[in-house]
């Protein structure tokens, strides 16, 4: 039974959850790369070209934050995977040295 101090992790579903959240921003990074925004400006409507030019500008912008947002969660991801890989290690480690004192 675990203990309320005690931390557990199931390395095994960790890394599993970790590689499907790594798998899905890695397709929508290239659904994403594979489209841009299209909006011409005189699709705002005669007289409205400056309105036109700022949404197009606007839907760049979201598009390129939205690139950067989700490399940067790729790179949390791989953050996150050698916390889990180093916690992996240190229970190893841990367990062994406590295997080897009941002996």
């Amino acid at each position: 039974m675990t203990q309320p101090d005690e931390v557990t992790l199931d390395f095994e579903r960790a890394f599993a959850g970790i590689a499907e959240t790594r798998s899905q921003c890695e397709d929508y990074q290239d659904r994403h790369g594979q489209t841009a925004p299209c909006f011409a400006s005189s699709a705002a409507g005669q007289g409205f070209e400056d309105q036109g030019r700022a949404i197009a500008d606007m839907y760049e912008r979201i598009h390129r934050q939205t690139d950067e947002q989700t490399q940067q969660l790729l790179r949390v991801m791989g953050t996150v995977e050698q916390s889990v890989h180093r916690f992996a290690v240190a229970e190893g480690f841990f367990t062994d040295c406590l295997r080897r004192l009941n002996k």
